[in-house]
């Protein structure tokens, strides 16, 4: 009995300091107070491209400075005119990347993570070096300067302090870091002449042979008019425009090369080159291997010899998109812009397709999606988008065979698809047998009256029979219809056809009270694991509901007898 109460004092003691803890853990956090971090501005605020008029970046001594010339230029004409550029005090004649404004403007301004102290006594236990800054001078006079100093071991930010403000500040590392890329846009020259906007003619030369010439378009954008005239997909060539426009260089590495070097480089005979004319200025750029160091490419001008780098983020184009440059694309090839199309096989089959959107219950919701409807049958919307993509999306080019000038009169197509476009236009898409591997493609869209687009393109056979084959079976086998009237069909209740067992599916059925159409579906394998089939599934549960009876039993009979002992004992 000693001991009951020993054990009952201990953890009430327990209880009782566990409790004290908490309650003067609370009193503290309530009374707590935190030094939070400071974050300022510490330039001025909401900067804009054309506040600025001189920048200057500067890390341990080495300067660049731009500012805001008036400089001579050629319009589209040819004719002289001047304008307001950023470029190098020191080198005023270099054209500079045409999106350091938008550097500038992220340059110029900074904020800070923390204020570590204010009217600091010891600037060099900050490390603020005088001779790492950068300073701005805006277009309404004001200027302001921005010391840098040491980069703080565990967290990388790095001291700063603006001229006239007696704080000493953090910024990221981040933030520095990207100042220093700002700084690349003040130095990086201008490759090609002009802009996106003012190109008239982009080339691109595989070993020293003619890939394709694409020319700006008032209706397309974007027309391929050598090795053949065609439209291209100007979506890729836009963004292939824009990458190229933004490429500069990042750094030269020879000056003075050598033929050995130009072999060393790949430049003796270049794998690519690049041609472009802008603002009456044509400039052609050479491109050979990448350098083991960083991947960039090695490059040089055709009328220069220095050797020098350019990033490879500026060419992945190349390799990725070269093709899709060269893509056989329909005029409108969106859904959206479709009203028809007809296929014709050169086996006889004819197919016409119509497009509409209609209406959908979703979800006790009305949504918008395509019906898509093969000679009078409606497909299912998953097998119309997978049509679609047969379609549009599986002819590839894989040469030019420009003495072929089309078809006779009397040579049927192997496979003829007739577009219908919402906007009243048509265009139709016709592959001829070639060989066993090959096959010839040609184009004919009336809007632009192109008879000849795209013939003498050699495509591969295999996609297009697979394309044709798929088309094929998706129409067999994925069919359905409507009921009669275009009404829905009005099933009864499934009917068991082939009961499943403990090896094999069973099958059941329903069947349209009006038309009689069938739908099926397979009826799952038995398994015995569910508990409500399986006997044995509650076992455990009755177990240690039978073991906590007996328990409690013993626990009666136990208290039982002693309150029965003690009753004898007095």
């Amino acid at each position: 009995m000693k001991n009951l109460k020993t054990i009952i004092i201990i953890v009430l003691a327990l209880a009782v300091a566990v409790a004290a803890y908490f309650i003067i853990d609370d009193i503290i956090s309530k009374t707590r107070v935190e030094n939070p971090k400071i974050t300022e501005v510490i330039t001025p605020a909401n900067i804009k491209s054309d506040d600025i008029k001189r920048y200057t970046f500067c890390i341990s001594g080495e300067q660049t400075t731009v500012e805001l010339m008036e400089v001579k230029v050629k319009d589209e004409e040819g004719e002289e005119k001047t304008e307001m550029q950023y470029r190098l005090v020191n080198e005023p004649e270099r054209e500079l990347n045409q999106n350091i404004s938008t550097a500038l403007v992220q340059a110029a301004s900074l904020i800070s993570v923390d204020v570590i102290e204010e009217s600091p006594k010891n600037l060099a236990k900050y490390g603020i070096d005088y001779n790492s800054y950068f300073e701005v001078t805006l277009k309404d006079g004001t200027n302001y300067k921005v010391y840098f100093g040491d980069v703080i071991d565990v967290t990388y930010n790095v001291y700063a302090m603006r001229e006239g403000v007696d704080k000493v500040y953090t910024i990221s590392d981040t933030s520095f870091g990207m100042l220093t890329i700002y700084r690349e846009y003040l130095l990086s020259e201008v490759i090609f002449p002009g802009s996106a906007n003012s190109l008239t003619s982009f080339s691109l030369y595989k070993k020293g042979e003619l890939e394709f010439t694409l020319e700006p378009e008032e209706h397309i954008k974007w027309k391929l008019v050598e090795p053949l005239s065609a439209k291209t997909y100007s979506q890729t060539a836009q963004e292939m425009v824009d990458k190229t426009y933004e490429m500069v260089i990042g750094e030269y590495v020879n000056v003075l090369p050598t033929e050995a070097d130009y072999r060393n480089y790949d430049l003796l005979k270049p794998a690519y080159s690049i041609k472009v004319t802008a603002d009456n200025k044509t400039v052609t750029l050479h491109i050979g291997r990448q350098s083991i160091e960083d991947r960039s490419y090695y490059a040089k001008f055709d009328n220069s010899d220095e050797v020098f780098l350019v990033p490879t983020k500026y060419l992945g184009w190349i390799d990725t998109e070269l093709l899709e440059i060269l893509y056989p694309f329909p005029y409108e090839p969106l859904i959206k812009n479709i009203k028809s199309m007809q296929y014709v096989f050169g086996t006889g089959e004819v197919y016409n397709l119509e497009i509409r959107e209609r209406e959908y219950l979703m979800d006790e919701k009305l949504v918008e999606n395509y019906e898509y409807t093969i000679n009078g049958d409606i497909v299912e919307l998953q097998y119309g988008a997978d049509l679609y993509n047969y379609t549009f999306y599986t002819t590839v080019i894989v040469d030019y065979d420009l003495q072929w000038k089309g078809p006779s009169e009397t040579q049927k197509p192997y496979f003829l698809i007739e577009i219908d476009y919402v906007s009243g236009n048509t265009e139709k898409l016709a592959y001829y047998i070639r060989d066993n591997k090959t096959m010839y493609y040609i184009r004919y869209n009336p809007q632009f009256d192109m008879m000849s687009q795209y013939t003498g393109t050699i495509v591969d056979s295999g996609p297009i029979e697979d394309s044709m084959h798929k088309f094929l079976a998706l129409y067999t086998d994925y069919l359905y219809v409507l009921c009669k009237d275009g009404k829905e069909h009005d099933f009864g209740d499934w009917i068991i056809v082939k009961e499943a067992t403990e090896e094999e599916q069973g099958l059941k059925e329903k069947v349209c009270k009006v038309c009689g159409y069938k739908i099926a579906a397979p009826i799952s394998v038995i398994k015995h694991t569910d508990p409500g089939s399986y006997k044995g599934a509650n076992t455990w549960i009755y177990v240690t509901l039978g073991v906590l009876a007996a328990a409690g039993v013993v626990v009666y009979l136990l208290v039982r007898r002693h309150k029965k002992k003690k009753a004898e004992e007095q």
